[in-house]
């Protein structure tokens, strides 16, 4: 089964917000200790 091109671009995009979120958990993390539930809001929001 081959996937349509736009799917190829949804995987990429989404992994390259997967990438932004994994940095802005680490620059949160040293401005502030609480956890931050990002990549939650994100995909309940997809």
């Amino acid at each position: 089964m081959k996937l349509q091109p736009w799917c190829h671009q949804a995987c990429h995009h989404s992994s390259e917000i997967q990438h932004l979120v994994q940095q802005l958990k680490k620059e949160s993390a040293c401005l502030y200790p609480v956890p931050v539930d990002v990549p939650m809001q994100l995909s309940s929001e997809l």
